[in-house]
């Protein structure tokens, strides 16, 4: 890590982890099971798969989804999962065609349900100060996050008043890339008319968001703390390293106060 940090002309913001922290919901997987049979029912299959058939593969769809992101996390400049991909191959695999047909038609709303229900959002503390000054400094600020559903992220920030803060928010379901793919970021950073090496990019992991940041040409790397987050995935590469690491969203605040000051521009 580095004291000699850039002062930065606008700041990138992962979602998950950064603005939000999550807690999974246990049984979310039934709900789903449920809106996905009443599908199945409507469009008037003859033999659609059981419910507890259906949880057992949505329950197995993201096991796979879990380990698939952790692998695209070594590729270049990795594609997202499309919504058709993760209903028709990681949960429906080996239904029938016409039960594949139907989640392929509605994969989209699937997934924007699946996010609202498997998981609580809570807001970080200090976010809303952090974006605040920023605001008053004339610090554009975006949003560059993997997401399987960004419109749920988007509802979390409109339901919290939070969306006029952001230039633009750039999920990878929408974008159809992911990090550590630097594409994302380049959006991100395009949108606020701010070259990326004066941006700050503040994640909460090393083998996507500094990688990102490494690969994009950032200014700075900036990894903040959550309990949500483990080990690195790859502990051989010790090369690996943000620029700083901060506790939470107050904690990033009182860096950016250093670099830049408190006065109200």
């Amino acid at each position: 890590m580095t004291t000699n940090l850039i002062t930065p002309k606008a700041l990138l913001l992962d979602f998950g982890g950064v603005i939000a922290t999550t807690v999974s919901v246990p049984g979310w997987e039934e709900s789903i099971a449920l809106k996905v049979t009443n599908l199945l029912s409507s469009a008037g299959l003859n033999n659609p798969p059981e419910l507890s058939t259906i949880i057992a593969d949505i329950q197995a769809g993201r096991v796979a989804d879990s380990h698939w992101k952790n692998s695209m996390s070594r590729f270049r400049a990795p594609k997202e999962l499309s919504y058709e991909e993760f209903w028709c191959e990681f949960v429906a695999c080996d239904w029938e065609e016409a039960a594949r047909e139907v989640l392929r038609e509605h994969a989209s709303d699937l997934c924007l349900e699946m996010g609202r229900v498997r998981q609580k959002r809570e807001l970080r503390p200090g976010i809303v100060e952090l974006l605040e000054y920023c605001t008053a400094h004339n610090i554009p600020v975006a949003i560059a996050s993997n997401a399987l559903s960004g419109e749920v992220h988007r509802e979390f920030l409109a339901a919290h008043e939070l969306s006029h803060f952001f230039v633009t928010e750039c999920y990878s379901d929408e974008l159809a890339v992911r990090k550590p793919n630097p594409a994302l970021l380049e959006a991100a950073a395009q949108a606020c008319d701010v070259a990326i090496g004066e941006c700050w990019y503040v994640g909460d992991t090393l083998d996507r968001d500094v990688v990102a940041g490494q690969r994009a040409g950032i200014g700075a790397s900036v990894t903040m703390e959550v309990f949500t987050v483990g080990k690195p995935l790859y502990p051989s590469l010790n090369w690996l390293n943000p620029d700083v690491i901060v506790a939470d969203p107050y904690a990033l605040l009182s860096l950016l106060q250093a670099q830049i000051g408190t006065v109200r521009l």
